[in-house]
């Protein structure tokens, strides 16, 4: 058979790969997973149902290399123990998976039906250094090059340590303003809150000196910060939070890092001494949002969810109580604004908790900022405060046992919309038999809204993550892309092509985790952790989602220095150009266009992120103006 493609897309089958020797194999979110049964051991696999050597050619292998120390390993493809070529790998955690590409139609065994393939990863010096190795596909076709890879392709960087050399004491938060990321933490050595401003063009930072009180002393795990950027540039932040009355900051202008009002939490309405856990937002429309918890009286119950709404227009802040159901907690929420002008709310909710966390469900509820109404997935309106016991409450995680003070299910999810204005969710799931909250053991989980039903991806970073992991999530490069911190793999980054339906794992990263991430522009992510900001840049492959070979589309000449020359054999509908900080430079539609000449003689030279609409579909590409 020609072109036999082995994908890994159903958790536990191996598509007929077998270990040869002593080793563990799991195949799980589109990835086999092969680990020497020692550190010093060769690893191989095996397949013995038969290749058609005489129109398969080529074999493509996407692979990713764990290794504990840089030591370069030979990847061999053998037939019969024959070695019939080899390659050199790069172990390097940063490397990330790789599609190596082996010639055979030289080779003299590779004829006829090959019963009998092995591949082989070996150290230089027979160590097998590699602690495991991850197969995302494996081709067989005539293809010289894969064309195109299903792996998402990114370069990661450090852009500041805003900490100084240590850690936030207690969650820091970060949002953007133009070309200006504002991060704000807790400092380590006299637990004041402070603010570190990030050029991204000219890659400098500054740091404001002591701004706010905090509570990072003597309660850094509640110590949370929030902070959002209005319309008109003005900083809004909050901080140094645990049942107590609402801390509250605004800068004196725009932009301002240092100079910032005297707290003003006691002009926000329904403001009491019962506030924890914020999370802010900005809107399209250039309001904002913050979400916080509301402490019942004298309980461990009956906390609620309160939803502020800063008017942008009007400079007037308002209050909704969004989550409430008597004798349960609305415990923690999250917030993520889409670019049309809704605001996304998640939620983990308990009976009560004594000490530890006790999660068992998750809600999800859309606030339509403009409609000033509030919606479930499905696009039903739903009336506040929303119940967790009613039908009102649109459960991304039902729960799987019955209420239960000594439990845990789930930890705070984050959320994101897909391409198709859908919610996906992030949340850790204790997947041990009894949900011990002592001794849990959480996978990362998604909740991917279909159009009609919550679609449940479990475990899709194929590792333990620990305790209180908060994975975010985010759409950019048309991906959704989460980043956890595995016990195992450390920091990765996990993406999907298709929506949020399925994962695979792409790329170690270099952060320690991350605990909060933004979209930045149509190809860029921006993270921190808990004392460093990275940039994650989505490259070429990773855009390019949709097929556009059976229009024929071309392009040309790239680099240009006036005008571009596309064609296809179906009419080109629209243009769009952006440049890389995410703004629109130019939009042309057309009417039964075949072919188009683009000028673009004006533009100043630089690199320009091209998508083009042909039958409904789009596809981006990166065009370079000279």
């Amino acid at each position: 058979m020609y072109g036999q493609t082995f994908n890994f897309n159903i958790d536990g089958e191996t598509e007929n790969w077998v270990s040869f020797g002593s080793s563990t194999k799991v195949v799980a979110a589109g990835i086999l997973t092969y680990t020497p049964v020692t550190p010093t051991a060769d690893a191989n696999i095996q397949y013995k149902q038969g290749i058609d050597a005489s129109i398969n050619k080529h074999v493509h292998i996407v692979l990713n290399t764990h290794s504990a120390v840089t030591e370069t390993l030979t990847l061999e493809f053998r037939n019969l123990g024959a070695v019939l070529t080899s390659v050199v790998v790069d172990p390097s955690p940063s490397v990330g998976f790789v599609t190596y590409d082996f010639d055979l139609s030289g080779e003299a065994f590779w004829t006829g039906t090959v019963s009998d393939i092995r591949i082989r990863m070996r150290s230089t010096t027979n160590t097998g250094s590699a602690d495991y190795y991850e197969f995302d596909e494996i081709i067989f076709d005539n293809n010289t090059t894969l064309p195109s890879s299903n792996v998402p392709n990114q370069t990661v960087s450090e852009l500041v340590d805003f900490g100084e050399g240590s850690s936030s004491k207690g969650s820091p938060s970060f949002a953007y303003y133009g070309n200006y990321v504002y991060v704000l933490y807790t400092s380590s050595s006299n637990f004041m809150g402070k603010m570190c401003r990030y050029d991204l063009v000219n890659e400098t930072a500054v740091w404001s000196g002591d701004l706010f009180p905090t509570i990072g002393e003597h309660d850094s795990s509640h110590n949370d910060a929030a902070i959002a950027v209005d319309g008109d540039g003005y900083i809004h932040c909050w901080i140094g939070l645990h049942n107590s009355n609402m801390s509250y900051y605004r800068s004196i202008s725009p932009g301002s890092y240092n100079n910032f009002s005297a707290d003003l939490g006691s002009t926000m309405p329904s403001n009491t001494n019962a506030y924890t856990y914020p999370s802010a937002c900005t809107s399209s429309n250039g309001d904002v949002f913050v979400i916080l918890r509301h402490d019942g009286v004298g309980t461990e119950s009956d906390e609620t969810q309160w939803l502020y709404h800063w008017n942008n227009t009007s400079n007037i802040w308002s209050v909704s109580k969004v989550k409430a159901t008597a004798d349960r907690n609305a415990y923690w929420s999250v917030l993520h604004a889409d670019k049309n002008n809704n605001v996304h709310v998640v939620t983990a909710w308990s009976r009560r908790h004594f000490g530890a966390n006790t999660f068992q469900k998750g809600t999800y509820l859309r606030y339509d900022v403009g409609r000033d109404k509030y919606f479930k997935a499905n696009g039903a309106e739903v009336g506040i405060p929303v119940s967790i016991e009613s039908s009102n409450a649109d459960k991304f995680y039902p729960g799987e046992i019955p209420w239960n003070d000594d439990v845990i299910e789930i930890q705070t999810p984050k959320v994101t919309v897909n391409n198709q204005g859908h919610p996906v969710v992030s949340y850790a799931h204790n997947t041990d038999a009894n949900y011990s909250r002592s001794a849990p053991i959480y996978k990362m989980n998604i909740a991917t809204w279909t159009g009609t039903e919550w679609l449940r991806v479990d475990d899709i970073l194929s590792d333990v993550v620990p305790d209180f992991s908060r994975p975010p999530i985010t759409n950019t490069g048309n991906r959704i892309n989460v980043i956890g911190k595995g016990i195992t793999k450390g920091s990765t980054l996990v993406s999907s092509v298709d929506n949020g339906v399925s994962f695979k794992v792409s790329n170690s990263l270099i952060s320690n985790g991350a605990d909060e991430s933004l979209n930045y522009n149509i190809t860029t992510d921006l993270f921190i952790d808990f004392r460093k900001l990275y940039k994650i840049v989505y490259n070429d492959n990773s855009l390019n989602i949709e097929d556009f070979q059976e229009f024929n589309f071309k392009y040309s000449p790239n680099p240009t220095s006036d005008y571009l020359k596309l064609s296809s054999i179906k009419p080109i509908e629209t243009i769009k150009l952006f440049n890389l900080l995410g703004q629109q430079v130019l939009t042309k539609t057309f009417n039964n266009q075949k072919e188009v000449d683009l000028n673009i003689t004006s533009f100043k030279a630089d690199v320009y992120l091209m998508k083009v609409r042909i039958e409904g579909r789009v596809e981006t590409f990166k065009i370079l103006k000279k």
